[in-house]
């Protein structure tokens, strides 16, 4: 992987991020490195002066491992002798410039991504073991439990944050690629785009699970107002939208896929005794609870309209985990699986052995519920 400075310049002018720039080289000189963090400098490297608790001293230590470039909000004297490329964001051009760098692996990959204040990491365990069965061992994804680029075992490790830094994020990315997947089911937080680590991103199918007022505070989102739109912002950079029609907020959550997706291209599910308190919804798929034990759950998905029908993900489905909760983040991943061309016929004998750590922990350590109510484990925003 390489950039040049010159391929620097125009990305960060094409998105109107560059104040101005310093240039000490030849502007085709490639830089083969990228890092915001000092100590993973080494050799020809562009270094991002980011964090709110940044210190001059990272960008002297970078130097001295031999980076080239460094992009930041501000000039500093420490980065005399090299190549300065000054932002308006550093947030937004480190996503930009990492996509570059790594050669836009996302355009090699058919991204699944979902949002919600809960059930993200289950409805993404369970998208992925759908898509395993019509696509196995080609299937990448990037969790709040794990991390998967590759099929073998040293290709998967534990995640750091729900949604990565921009520059591990993709390099994530072209390491999928590069080991042969085909396809990414992620998880997107909002905070990743508070902090513009998705800056950039267009997924194939975006999902919007739910929104409840979490992840209010000092170090979070300032207001409920501001955590629901970082939300959103998945909705307006999907290519096709499928929404819990149950959601709170449904309204605000429509109207923003409305802004940029066309509505053959949304789809809406909900449960059968869900009635929209607008005429002008209808619903795509229904999900109904059919039988239940201490363990297992089972339901039926029916489509309703004709482009749910054209999915051919009808059937009786069943799951290891009890929950209504479950059964509506599993409807939301068969959706999924089929927009990405997985039919009923692989999701169904897939969705039993698809689950993922957070719900399966949580069913063991309360042992046989007596009741359907499980409250899901929430670690992402």
């Amino acid at each position: 992987m390489a950039l040049s400075l010159h391929a620097c310049i125009l990305l960060l002018k094409e998105h109107h991020l560059l104040k101005s720039s310093a240039v000490q080289s030849d502007l085709d000189t490639d830089m083969s490195g990228i890092a915001y963090d000092s100590r993973k400098v080494s050799g020809p490297t562009l270094f991002f002066c980011k964090g709110t608790h940044f210190r001059p001293v990272y960008l002297s230590m970078a130097k001295d491992n031999g980076a080239t470039t460094y992009v930041a909000e501000k000039p500093y004297v420490e980065g005399n002798g090299m190549n300065a490329l000054i932002v308006v964001n550093i947030t937004k051009a480190m996503a930009i410039l990492a996509a570059a760098f790594y050669d836009f692996p996302q355009d090699d990959l058919f991204v699944i991504a979902f949002t919600g204040t809960k059930g993200k990491t289950t409805s993404a365990y369970f998208a992925r073991g759908i898509l395993e069965q019509a696509h196995p061992k080609h299937v990448a994804l990037f969790s709040t439990i794990d991390t998967i680029v590759g099929p073998n075992p040293d290709q998967r490790f534990k995640s750091d944050l729900t949604t990565p830094e921009s520059v591990d994020l993709f390099r994530n990315m072209r390491a999928a690629v590069d080991n042969g997947m085909t396809h990414l089911v992620m998880e997107v937080s909002s905070q990743a785009y508070l902090r513009n680590r998705v800056f950039g991103l267009t997924y194939d199918v975006g999902f919007f699970l739910n929104i409840t007022p979490d992840h209010i505070g000092p170090n979070e989102h300032p207001t409920f107002a501001n955590y629901l739109h970082n939300k959103l912002q998945l909705l307006v950079n999907s290519r096709k939208v499928v929404i819990n029609a149950e959601t709170e907020h449904f309204d605000e959550v429509y109207a923003a896929a409305m802004t940029t997706t066309y509505p053959d291209s949304i789809y809406l599910f909900a449960s059968t005794d869900f009635k929209p308190k607008r005429d002008d919804i209808r619903i795509d798929c229904r999900f109904e609870s059919k039988t239940l034990s201490t363990t297992r759950s089972q339901f039926q998905l029916v489509p309703v309209t004709d482009k749910a029908a054209a999915l051919n993900v009808s059937g009786q489905y069943n799951l290891r985990l009890i929950g209504d909760f479950n059964e509506s983040n599993a409807t939301a991943a068969i959706i999924g699986a089929g927009l990405a061309g997985v039919d009923g016929a692989k999701a169904i004998p897939a969705l039993p052995t698809s689950r993922s750590p957070v719900a399966w922990s949580t069913l063991r350590c309360r042992g046989t519920a007596s009741s359907t109510s499980i409250t899901p484990t929430t670690t992402g925003a």
